[in-house]
C-alpha cells in the first residue's frame, strides 16, 4: 500500500509540532526547578524567573547538612534486600504453580491474584497499626516487611512469571 507523503505531510507536521508543545509542557517544570535549585532564597523570591546568581553550593549543603548520602544508602539497602526476598518468593512460587501443579494450586494462585486488588491505601493503617504493635516503627526492617508482603506486587510477579515457563 503505497501513501502519499505530500498529502500526508502537513498533517505529520501538525503531530510533530503538538507533541513539541506537549514536551515543552512536561519539561519546563523540570527545567524551573532544576535552575531554581541554583538560587539563593532571595532570588527565588525576588526573581523566580531570572537567574541573577549561579550558586552550586546548595548541592554541597544539601549533602552535608540534610544527609542525602545517608538516606540513598538507606534506600539501596532496603531496596536491594526486599528485591532479593521477593524475587525468592515470587520465582519459586511461579515455578510451582507453572510446573509443578501442588495440591490447591488453583485456589493458591487464586489468593495470589486478589492481591493485584487491595491497594497501597486499603492497607495502610493496617500496617501501621501492626508495625507499631511489633515495636518496628521507624526501623529499616518495618520498610522491608511492607514492601514483602504488599500483595499487588507479589501477585503481579506471580502472575507474569507462572505464565513466562509455560510460553518456552
Amino acid at each position: 500500500m503505497k501513501t502519499n507523503t505530500a498529502k500526508n505531510l502537513p498533517l505529520r507536521v501538525l503531530k510533530q509540532i503538538i507533541l513539541i508543545l506537549f514536551a515543552l509542557i512536561v519539561l519546563y517544570p523540570i527545567f524551573f526547578v532544576f535552575i531554581t535549585s541554583f538560587k539563593t532564597n532571595f532570588d527565588v523570591i525576588s526573581n523566580p524567573f531570572g537567574m541573577s546568581t549561579f550558586q552550586p553550593e546548595n548541592y554541597i549543603e544539601a549533602w552535608q547538612v540534610g544527609k542525602i548520602g545517608d538516606y540513598f544508602l538507606n534506600s539501596v539497602y532496603v531496596t536491594a534486600i526486599t528485591l532479593i526476598i521477593q524475587m525468592v518468593v515470587i520465582v519459586l512460587a511461579s515455578y510451582s504453580f507453572a510446573k509443578l501443579k501442588p495440591w490447591g494450586h488453583k485456589v493458591l494462585f487464586i489468593l495470589f491474584l486478589t492481591g493485584l486488588f487491595i491497594t497501597t491505601e486499603m492497607v495502610t493503617v493496617p500496617n501501621f497499626s501492626t508495625m507499631k504493635n511489633l515495636g518496628l516503627m521507624d526501623t529499616k526492617i518495618s520498610l522491608i516487611l511492607l514492601d514483602i508482603v504488599m500483595p499487588g506486587m507479589n501477585g503481579f510477579g506471580v502472575l507474569e512469571y507462572t505464565f513466562f515457563p509455560i510460553r518456552l
